[in-house]
């Protein structure tokens, strides 16, 4: 007899198998499980990259898609409207138009997208908040959010520094970036598997 979770277990993993990105390559392996907890934890994931040294990031990362990805789309739109109606013919913003409506309005636009970004991520923070509790690590292998284009992406807080290693600091580093998400994805599968 299945149970529910078992159930849901293999719809996921069969989804997510037959996933890949624009030309066609699967998720990558390191990667995979961590992607495939966070949608049993019905948290729902837009990309992701095990980290590479040839090419890309050399750190491991998982992008989140806004919930309400339309409404984030438009208001991101909205903003960037606003902002080009408050620039000078160079680009400029001056203080009177940082105190005028238009700006106002920027701002206030800038809000609301962070309010559904904030809607988006909780549920992540929760999980890393308490796999930190427990969890020791140094703070440069810590993940991380940061926003990158339309996405809230999960990283590690050293991985903007890859670019400045050498190639054995950097496949070192890309090692030790790995091993911290498999002891968050194995905090992932037990916190799936009480549930």
């Amino acid at each position: 007899m299945i149970t529910q979770k078992q159930a849901l277990y293999k719809r996921i993993k069969r989804k997510l198998e037959q996933t890949g990105d624009k030309l066609g390559r699967p998720i990558d392996p390191l990667v995979f499980e961590t992607v495939l907890y966070f949608n049993l934890l019905g948290i729902e994931t837009a990309a992701s990259c095990e980290g590479h040294l040839d090419h890309g990031v050399a750190a491991p990362w998982v992008d989140f898609n806004p919930k309400e990805t339309l409404k984030y789309k438009q208001l991101q739109k909205s903003a960037e409207e606003k902002l080009k109606k408050a620039e000078d013919t160079r680009g400029r913003i001056s203080r009177k138009v940082m105190r005028g409506e238009i700006f106002k309005e920027y701002t206030d636009t800038l809000q609301e997208i962070s309010v559904l970004l904030k809607n988006d991520i909780e549920p992540v923070l929760k999980l890393l908040n308490e796999f930190y509790k427990e969890h020791v690590c140094i703070y440069e292998h810590m993940l991380v959010f940061r926003n990158v284009f339309q996405f809230t992406r999960l990283t590690f807080v050293g991985e903007f520094m890859q670019d400045a290693r050498t190639k054995a600091e950097k496949k070192k580093e890309l090692h030790l970036y790995q091993q911290e998400l498999k002891e968050f994805t194995l905090f992932l599968r037990r916190k799936f598997e009480g549930n």
